[in-house]
């Protein structure tokens, strides 16, 4: 059993996510216009850049535990979109103001509509 099997058994992304969601809608801090900035560092201080990164390095740690190969820039991209439509998809439960799930939305259905292309293409 490898380190992603105990991280994947021990269901910690679930128990993050939990444990992170009730400061969704807290301080509305978010920069829903720059959600790469809120990702990477530059604009780190709200609620979705602390779920993000907590939820990315999870996702990061399971991506090497589970292929044999190094990670390539392609593989690295793909983790970020799936880290940000699960952060998003989260967001948009919790939070109540339309204006912001409009927002949330906007950057949710590009993801959505990718992953369904990739789908189609198998």
């Amino acid at each position: 059993m490898g380190f992603d099997d105990i991280i994947f058994d021990s269901d910690i992304k679930a128990k993050t996510i939990e444990t992170l969601r009730p400061l969704i809608g807290q301080y509305n801090y978010e920069k829903w216009d720059k959600i790469e900035e809120m990702e990477t560092g530059e604009m780190c201080y709200s609620a979705y850049s602390l779920i993000f990164k907590q939820v990315h390095s999870i996702n990061y740690v399971m991506a090497v535990g589970s292929s044999p190969f190094a990670l390539t820039d392609e593989h690295k991209k793909r983790i970020i979109k799936q880290t940000r439509m699960e952060v998003l998809m989260v967001f948009f439960d919790e939070v109540e103001d339309e204006d912001i799930q409009e927002k949330i939305t906007e950057h949710l259905d590009p993801l959505i509509e990718g992953q369904l292309s990739e789908l189609e293409s198998v």
